[in-house]
């Protein structure tokens, strides 16, 4: 549990983007079915969890980013996908998987519990929004069911995301009838 929390803080404490993109990951994944998770679904599941501080600081950050993505090449940013998700393998919070060409992780059942714990529910709400808004259902089906469980509950839990009627109407739409 220390060694868990070890982890947890280098990445939250540490400045850097990576670092930070890497926690929200951690975050995320802990909602995610213990499957491997392609890096880029996991970094775009990562960037729709609202950051906590000064907004003038966030402000800079995003301006930042932003003009670092147009002027950097697309391989570079590729890279910058991965480079987090790397990190979580360094730290023994995840594992690298070889199921399909490029990046994919696992995360360890006890980093995820240990997530859900400390976390808390706005994470698997951006895992739900990132899992809807992302194309090609049939690849991430593990995730699909995991997230579908998180909307609907699961045998005599609650739902642990509650979304708006649209997004329902449009969740179940896109994801589960196909």
């Amino acid at each position: 549990m220390k060694v868990l929390s070890f982890c947890a803080a280098v990445l939250h404490q540490t400045k850097g983007v990576r670092n930070l993109l890497a926690f929200r990951m951690l975050q995320a994944g802990a909602w995610f079915a213990p499957a491997p998770i392609p890096a880029n679904l996991l970094t775009a599941v990562a960037n729709n969890i609202p950051s906590t501080g000064n907004k003038l600081r966030k402000w800079t950050k995003r301006l930042k980013l932003n003009f670092c993505r147009s002027v950097c090449f697309a391989s570079q940013i590729w890279m910058s996908e991965e480079d987090p998700a790397l990190l979580l393998v360094k730290l023994g919070l995840a594992r690298k998987s070889n199921r399909e060409p490029g990046c994919w992780i696992q995360f360890h059942p006890i980093a995820q519990t240990f997530a859900k714990r400390k976390d808390g529910l706005v994470a698997a709400k951006a895992t739900v929004q990132g899992i809807r808004k992302t194309g090609n259902p049939l690849a991430k089906s593990d995730h699909l069911w995991a997230s579908a469980f998180l909307v609907f509950g699961f045998k005599s839990e609650p739902p642990l995301v509650q979304l708006k009627p649209i997004d329902t109407v449009l969740f179940i739409r896109k994801q589960l009838c196909l």
